[in-house]
Parts: C-alpha cells; sequence; structure tokens
C-alpha cells in the first residue's frame, strides 16, 4: 500500500505582523507544516526571524507579482489585480521584462536569507502563467531542490475585478 502524506502550507508569511503570528500559532499547534515567505513586505524581516526560531516550519518561496509591494518599484504597472497582471505580462513586452527581473530579485532576496526553501509558490497563482512559469523555471535552475506548486490559473478569471 502506498503511503500519502498530505501537507498543510500558510501562504503570505511576510505580508502582515497578524498573519506572522497566525501562521507560526498554527504551525506550533500542529494544523500546518510550511509557509510560503514573500520577499520585500512590510513584516518580511519578522517573518525571516520567525522562520529561524521556528526550525520546524518548512518555509518555501511566495513569488509575487500582484496585489503586493514589488521589491524593483514602487509599484506594479497593473495595479493589484491578479487578472490584469496575467494578461499584461502576456501582452507587453515592458510587462514580461518588469515580471523577469521581478522574479530574479525576489528569488535573490529569499536566498540571502539563507533558509531553505522546501518549494516555491505564488501569489494567486500566477506562477501558473506560461510566461511566469518560464521565467520562473530559467531563474531557478540548479539552485533549487523543492517543489512547485502548479496551481489553477485563476488569472484568467471571468469573475468581477479578478476576485472569485
Amino acid at each position: 500500500m502506498n503511503r500519502r502524506e498530505v501537507f498543510f502550507i500558510a501562504d503570505d508569511f511576510g505580508l502582515g505582523a497578524d498573519i506572522n503570528r497566525a501562521t507560526v500559532h498554527a504551525h506550533n499547534h500542529g494544523a500546518l507544516q510550511g509557509a510560503g515567505l514573500m520577499m520585500g513586505q512590510r513584516a518580511t524581516d519578522e517573518a525571516v526571524r520567525m522562520a529561524r526560531d521556528n526550525p520546524s516550519l518548512q518555509i518555501g518561496w511566495h513569488l509575487h507579482l500582484c496585489d503586493s509591494q514589488p521589491v524593483t518599484r514602487s509599484t506594479w504597472t497593473w495595479d493589484s489585480a491578479y487578472a490584469r497582471a496575467g494578461w499584461t505580462i502576456g501582452l507587453s513586452w515592458s510587462a514580461w521584462r518588469l515580471m523577469r527581473n521581478e522574479i530574479a530579485a525576489q528569488w535573490e532576496l529569499f536566498r540571502a536569507t539563507q533558509l531553505p526553501c522546501a518549494f516555491v509558490n505564488s501569489h494567486h497563482h500566477l506562477h501558473a502563467h506560461p510566461f511566469v512559469y518560464a521565467a520562473l523555471l530559467e531563474v531557478l535552475q540548479l539552485q533549487f531542490n523543492g517543489w512547485l506548486r502548479i496551481g489553477e490559473p485563476r488569472f484568467f478569471s471571468h469573475t468581477k475585478n479578478g476576485v472569485s
């Protein structure tokens, strides 16, 4: 018989102090095994300290390309909507370049934490976008041995304002 395990992962670690505290609390009380760390957010430094203080919490990189603070510029050119981000990245060379530079910058910031990277996923599943996924694989190359989550590509959602 094959044994299957389920791992519960919290996203948005680093986005805010409340999220950080809730993530560590849930981990310490057995509700989750890992957290996806967002780089360059208002509580990223605190999240890194908390990750070091809780070594059994598996940490992954939670790439963000919308609805967050970019690390390479002051704002996103496509605002915060992931649907707009997906379409803009697919249709604009300058948006593709911004996305590629942002991925590289966030990955370098994650590597600078010296935390082991157990997995990679992304805010609003934008890593499932074909251009984002290709750029992500190019940036990661041989520097990553964890797993990469492939989720539903919600960036083509037909819901109001891209929120489902």
